[in-house]
């Protein structure tokens, strides 16, 4: 690198720089404004759009629903109809308020609830179950309150979820985390299993006579600090066995019923390596009739299964379904794209995403990620059910961080969505040039743009949109020239709910005039001079002259828009001056050059 100094001048140029920018990939997601001086995989806002395959940009395949806004600490979720109308309920729980709820499916269609209050002042509720406690056709509620030490349940006295009679079936159960409902004596009626943390016991209550009223107490193991147990036939002989996901002790275990009344158990071992292991669920992952072991590890993020390989409780082979979903919560197994095999829903709770996976084999050993929301601020429950009544799965979430609970309708598209682009800066006055896309357009589906440009960024919202694009176009007359910041809306459309366009790549044009064209000007700021000879041949060399002193900092980005080189300088003495420098490979390259608050560009081309 050399420089030469030399004295002012007086110069007569004309620089007309052209400038582009490109867009193809938006797996980023919203919320970045700008103004950027790239388009990277961010953008500013969407609606009803796919933007989680990188490269592609699609209209959104599931269709999201409110079901309360303002549930404090929204903790956990699950499905039944509680009120017997034939439609699908959500009772759920909010740690904050410390209490349970659930909410009416009031015309069926999952578009209008009503909130229906079960139980307050139970302290930290962690888990709520759903079942028929007293053997009476009608759903209860089942609730585990770490804060208050108890495990309950509410009966739905009069079947339509508005009376509710609460039944303590063990207090003083120290940091009581999970229960659920089985019938783990096979008498008939449904008991009750549940772990608590401080005690680092599992436990379950037998329904002595049905009624919900008298339980008799059995301890599974006294030594495990269960976060989540579930009940289930694990090794085939008819009856329930048990199985329990320990978050401190990195286990998942299961306990085999002896001799199926519940009073006789025997540990297995499944792992003790999965890291903040979270949840657990028995499931049928590779249909081949037995159930397997579903779990999710919080610590090391992944969600993963154990084949019964041999139905009997061996669990030595696991398969990883995904080891980078940041914070694995709680999953759930079900038939989400109706193949007739088990898929996995779940909730990742830090990186605020409810995704599923679809079990491309049948056999759980190929996995394809299905994104259903990433933007949701503290994922911490799934529950699969049929919300809308119309034969498919959807999926029910418990939001922590943003107090809510959603429900989604999968496989459904939504006829139009559309994207606006983060605002982009082109640093100086353009002279607007052409805006072109590919996409992929199948019959009965269309893309289109609107544009619009400001000298203010800040004042963007305020700015209209063009008309709109329905093809690659000169921006001319569209935009005003000189307005230096811009941004894009993608528009999908479809007739067709079945049938998505994607958008690949957009890329728009102009042409900056740095200087004037006519006329002797005296120079008081920084000047970029002409590349000489262009193109040029080895090692180019950038020349500028400076009025003041001042620091610079150059950059060299090649036609992509990717910067290849960069000149940071201290404090330069006015003048001439010049670098010399090398590139990698033969090309189109812009240069930009920064002195104080003034950017001058330039391109050349070069062959090595």
């Amino acid at each position: 690198m050399r420089f030469l100094a030399f004295t002012p001048i007086l110069l007569l140029v004309s620089i007309c720089v052209a400038g582009t920018a490109t867009q193809t990939d938006w797996s980023g997601g919203p919320e970045t404004f700008g103004p950027v001086l790239e388009f990277g995989s961010d953008f500013y806002i969407d609606t009803d759009v796919d933007w989680y395959d990188t490269g592609q940009l699609e209209i959104n395949h599931i269709a999201e629903y409110s079901v309360d806004n303002g549930v404090m600490g929204a903790d956990c979720v699950c499905c039944d109809d509680l009120d017997g109308d034939g439609d699908m309920d959500i009772a759920g729980t909010s740690i904050s308020a410390n209490l349970i709820a659930w909410w009416e499916n009031t015309d069926g269609s999952g578009s209008d609830w009503t909130f229906h209050l079960v139980a307050e002042d139970f302290k930290w509720v962690e888990s709520v179950d759903l079942d028929d406690s007293n053997n009476d056709g009608r759903i209860d509620i089942i609730g585990a309150a770490w804060e208050s030490d108890e495990i309950s349940w509410w009966e739905n006295v009069d079947g339509s979820g508005t009376i509710w009679t609460k039944h303590i079936v063990k207090s003083g159960f120290n940091g009581a985390f999970c229960a659920t409902a089985a019938d783990i004596n096979g008498d008939g009626f449904m008991d009750i299993l549940g772990t608590c943390g401080y005690d680092n016991d599992v436990t379950w209550w037998e329904n002595t006579d049905g009624s919900g009223v008298y339980w008799n107490e059995h301890i599974v193991d006294g030594q495990f600090f269960g976060y989540w147990v579930d009940a289930a036939d694990l090794d085939g002989d008819g009856d329930h066995d048990i199985l329990g996901a320990s978050c401190s002790s990195d286990l998942v275990t299961w306990w085999e019923n002896l001799n199926g009344l519940g009073t006789a158990w025997n540990e297995s071992v499944i792992s003790s390596s999965f890291t903040g292991a979270k949840y657990v669920q028995a499931a049928d992952i590779d249909c081949d009739g037995d159930n397997d072991v579903l779990a999710t590890a919080f610590v090391s993020d992944e969600i993963g299964w154990w084949e019964n390989s041999d139905g009997l409780g061996d669990f030595s082979s696991y398969h990883l379904v995904d080891d980078d979903f940041e914070y694995a919560k709680s999953a759930a197994a079900a038939d989400m794209d109706i193949d007739g095999d088990t898929d996995i829903i779940g909730a990742a709770q830090f990186i605020d995403e409810i995704s599923w996976w679809e079990n491309t084999n049948g056999i759980g050993t190929g996995w394809e990620k299905h994104l259903i929301d990433g933007r949701v601020g503290g994922a911490t429950s799934v529950c699969p059910a049929d919300i809308n009544g119309n034969g498919t799965t959807d999926v029910t979430g418990a939001i922590r961080f943003d107090d809510r609970i959603l429900w989604w309708d999968i496989g459904l598209y939504s006829f139009q969505g559309s994207m606006e682009s983060s605002v982009f800066d082109t640093q100086g006055d353009p002279e607007w040039g052409s805006l072109s896309w590919s996409a992929m357009e199948p019959s009965g589906t269309s893309v289109s743009f609107q544009v619009r440009a400001s000298e203010d960024p800040d004042q963007m919202n305020f700015t209209s949109w063009s008309d709109t694009l329905s093809g690659p176009c000169s921006l001319s007359g569209i935009l005003t020239d000189g307005d230096r910041y811009f941004q894009y809306r993608a528009i999908m459309s479809t007739s067709d709910q079945d049938t998505t366009p994607a958008l690949q790549e957009v890329l728009f044009e102009w042409d900056e005039m740095a200087i004037g064209d006519s006329g002797e000007l005296e120079v008081h700021g920084p000047v970029l001079l002409p590349f000489h000879p262009n193109p040029v041949h080895g090692s180019p060399v950038i020349r500028f002259d400076l009025t003041d002193s001042s620091p610079v900092n150059i950059s060299l980005y090649d036609i992509s828009g990717r910067m290849v080189v960069q000149y940071i300088l201290a404090a330069e003495d006015s003048g001439l001056h010049e670098i010399q420098v090398d590139l990698p490979a033969s090309g189109i390259y812009v240069c930009r050059l920064i002195a104080g608050d003034a950017i001058e560009m330039g391109t050349f081309i070069l062959l090595k």
